[in-house]
């Protein structure tokens, strides 16, 4: 997965959010590790910014990094717009669900990523092609499968809502140029 410039030359909103995610989720996960509680007023912030599961954090750091490229082509003060909205607009959302469902869903940027698999559908082009049982396929039919366990498909549907809010011009913070 190429992604333009290595690093985060002129992506710092998308490395904010992936240390962020990173730290608050070790440290999150390490104290589930020893069996203790984060204080209140860290388990508000990093509500989300944490995934609970070490692979759900290997692919969606993967996946945040690899989404750099939409701050690249927007901007970072664009980008950032972009991102604070998206994310308390999923964060809304969520907690909406969850009140009316009675049941705690799971925390983290899920809504971030699932909202940047919009335009990573439109406007990315695939890099490989390749049939898998005869069905013609690309390289991009793999990534929605990273996040797929049943919990989480409500906040794969409050990612796309609050991403498509964006990118079908609804909101500015689509790539217009």
């Amino acid at each position: 997965m190429n992604a333009g410039a290595a690093g985060f030359a002129g992506a710092p909103v998308t490395k904010f959010v992936l240390a962020t995610s990173i730290s608050s989720s070790v440290i999150v996960q390490a104290a589930h590790g020893f069996h203790r509680r984060p204080p209140a007023y860290l388990h508000f912030f990093t509500q989300s910014f944490v995934f609970r599961h070490p692979g759900e954090l290997a692919c969606g750091t993967l996946l945040l990094y690899y989404f750099r490229l939409f701050e690249r082509q927007r901007g970072s003060a664009k980008h950032g717009a972009c991102t604070a909205s998206t994310l308390a607009i999923s964060y809304a959302l969520q907690t909406a669900v969850s009140a009316a469902l009675s049941t705690v869903l799971p925390s983290g940027p899920y809504g971030w990523v699932f909202a940047n698999f919009i335009p990573f559908t439109l406007d990315v082009p695939p890099a490989q092609r390749f049939t898998l049982f005869g069905v013609p396929m690309t390289d991009k039919a793999r990534h929605p499968c990273l996040f797929s366990k049943p919990h989480l498909e409500v906040c794969v549907s409050v990612g796309k809502l609050a991403g498509s809010k964006f990118n079908l011009r609804l909101l500015t913070c689509a790539n217009t140029t």
